[in-house]
Order: C-alpha cells, then sequence, then structure tokens
C-alpha cells in the first residue's frame, strides 16, 4: 500500500508558500532596477541632447537606448523565473513513499517425541495379577526346586508334594507360599506380595 509522508509534505508546502513572495518581490525588484536604468539612460540622454548644442557629439538612438534597458530587464528576470520555477517544483510536489507491510506469521517449532515402548507385562488367565514368566526365576530363588518336583522349571526335590501331580489351584498356591504349611515354611517375610504372586502364576501354568 501507498502511504504519504505527512511530515515532507508539510515542509514542502511550507517551502512553497514562502517561494511565491520571494519571486514576486525578485521581479518587483529587477521591474524597479530596470525602470532606474531606463530613467538614468534618458536622463544621459536630455543631457547629452543639451551638451549637443554647444558642441556636436556622437548621438545615442532612442532605439538603441530602449533595446539596452530590455536586454537588462530580461537578463534579470529570466534567473529569477527559472530559480522560481526550481524552488516551487522541488519544493511544492510532495513526494510519495511505498511501503509495503507483509504480516509475518510466527513459526510454531515442531518437537518430535519418540515414544518410549514398555515391553508388555503377560499376565496369566486366572493368575490373580501374577506374571507366570517371571515366577519362573522366583521359583528358582526362593529354593523351591530343592523340595519340589515340577517338570517346567527343571525341579525334582521329593521333600514336598511333586506340583505336576498335585496341581494346586492359584488360590492355594498362594496361601502355601504365603502362610506355609507343615515342613513348607512361610515366605510372606522373604518375598513381596508381587513375587508370590508371580511364582503361583508359574506353579499354575506349568500343570
Amino acid at each position: 500500500m501507498e502511504v504519504a509522508d505527512d511530515p515532507e509534505g508539510v515542509v514542502y508546502d511550507g517551502a512553497t508558500q514562502a517561494a511565491i513572495p520571494i519571486t514576486v518581490a525578485l521581479g518587483a525588484a529587477q521591474l524597479l532596477f530596470a525602470w532606474n536604468i531606463g530613467a538614468t539612460l534618458r536622463g544621459k540622454g536630455v543631457e547629452r541632447a543639451l551638451r549637443s548644442t554647444k558642441r556636436p557629439r556622437r548621438r545615442v538612438s532612442h532605439t538603441a537606448a530602449e533595446a539596452l534597458i530590455v536586454l537588462l530587464a530580461l537578463s534579470l528576470a529570466i534567473p529569477a523565473g527559472v530559480v522560481g520555477w526550481v524552488i516551487g517544483h522541488y519544493a511544492g510536489t510532495p513526494q510519495t513513499r511505498t511501503v509495503t507491510v507483509s504480516a509475518v506469521r510466527p513459526t510454531t517449532p515442531t518437537t518430535s517425541a519418540t515414544p518410549t515402548s514398555t515391553p508388555p507385562t503377560t499376565t496369566a488367565a486366572g493368575s490373580g495379577g501374577g506374571n507366570p514368566a517371571a515366577g519362573k526365576p522366583v521359583f528358582a530363588s526362593a529354593g523351591c526346586s530343592g523340595c519340589h518336583t515340577l517338570r517346567a522349571a527343571g525341579a525334582t526335590g521329593t521333600v514336598g508334594p511333586n506340583l505336576d501331580q498335585a496341581r494346586p489351584s492359584l488360590a492355594l498356591a498362594i496361601d502355601r507360599v504365603t502362610h506355609g504349611k507343615g515342613a513348607m515354611p512361610a515366605f510372606a517375610g522373604q518375598l513381596s506380595e508381587q513375587q508370590i504372586k508371580d511364582v503361583a502364576a508359574f506353579v499354575v501354568a506349568s500343570r
């Protein structure tokens, strides 16, 4: 879009208004100067005419004097007119500046998030929240292999019941591991609740 520079326009209008009276004053001064020159030349012409009656001298025609006056007036008027035109032309024309305004759209930073994959926890149906895969190492570390026989764990103990044959339920396995019975000790103080559920789920899933 185009936007006019108002402050510069005000300066140009003021310069134009100031140039007009200056030009008029220069023209009036030039005319007055030309009139004075003409009066002087005419006065000298009259004086020479009076002297010529006393002694013959070289005469200057009135036509040549008037032509000289006109030439002098033109030589003064033309520069004044040129100066006035230049001042009026360059000072009286306001300049228009073109300003291009473009809207800047804010850039939204793109954040690429790498999803963190969590390995799924496999829980067998009916395991009561226990994980059979996590219960296998618990079965070995808790010493269950020394007392029980369980083919899935590679255990061949004969102190306790054969779990492949007994095939206990999940609730019974959790109760025996937690509270113990007979020669089997209670593991409530040695294993966490989740570990008990995991090892019970492993026993039940291995039937």
